[in-house]
This record gives structure tokens, sequence and C-alpha cells, in this order.
């Protein structure tokens, strides 16, 4: 999953996200979601605004969320992926490595991380790990975002 408001996408790395879509990576189906998103083969694409219940469904759905930001200070989305159990993969830059604990709530990749990058970081999840690092981001979500998780909660 590569969500956001994608117009802008020049910060948010979708075109790295695109091209790993265009790859394909064995195992994972990609999904865009937000005003301006691709729509590359093989992935599905929710090109519009997703009503509040319906972004919470799509995301709870998606074992991971690609966030190969080129530039942040922080992201919101981080904190809705893991408080509904999808696994953040972000690069290191601005206060991302502060909302991520690598390979405990999240993975983190070198700034600029392509493709490639984002390739392996996926078959990484293909098993346990990713459930438990689902859990532990859920819990880390609750404990130091109580108030954005449960406006998040509030929405389903």
């Amino acid at each position: 999953m590569h969500l956001g408001v994608l117009t802008r996408a020049d910060n948010k790395g979708t075109d790295v996200v695109v091209e790993l879509a265009e790859r394909g990576v064995a195992g994972w189906q990609l999904a865009f979601a937000g005003v301006g998103a691709p729509s590359p083969a093989g992935a599905i694409s929710h090109n519009r605004f997703l009503a509040a219940g319906e972004l919470v469904a799509v995301v709870e759905a998606s074992t991971s969320t690609l966030l190969p930001y080129r530039f942040a200070s922080q992201s919101g989305v981080i904190v809705l992926a893991q408080a509904l159990g999808s696994v953040p993969i972000a690069t290191r830059v601005g206060g991302l490595p502060e909302q991520i604990e690598d390979g405990v709530t999240g993975l983190l990749l070198p700034q600029g991380a392509g493709a490639d990058e984002l390739a392996e970081a996926l078959r990484r999840l293909d098993g346990p790990e990713a459930t438990a690092m689902a859990a532990k981001g859920q819990a880390t979500a609750w404990d130091r975002h109580a108030d954005f998780a449960r406006a998040v909660r509030g929405l389903l």
C-alpha cells in the first residue's frame, strides 16, 4: 500500500513504488490510494479521496505501507498504518526514524532507497516477522499516540 495525496508525489517516492509495481514482487500485489494515485499495470489504484471508513478498511487490509519519502519531518501515515496493523516501510529521512523502531515496529531503509530495497523489505515480511512487527507497531501506536489511534478507531 502506498497512500496519501499523491499529486505531489516527488517527495513521497511514488515513482519508486510505481517502478516496484511494474516489476512486480512475487506474492505481493501493490495498491495506491489517494488523489493522484497512479495506475501501473497489475496494481490496484484508488485515485480519489477515500471516505474515512474506506481508508481504514484499505489500510487495515494491507500487510505493509510503503513510505519511501525523500523528505518528511514526520508522517501521520506511519501512525495510521501501525494503529491498523500494517507494517510501515519507510526511508530514514526527517523524523521518521523516531516513529519506527527498525525491525521491531516497521522497517527503515536508507534515504534514497529504490525499488530493489523496497522489494527486499517486502520479502522480509513474508514470514512470522511481519506478524510480530504488526502487533508491536499496533501496541506502540496505541501507547504513544492514543488520541490519534482512538480517532482512527472511531472511524470504524
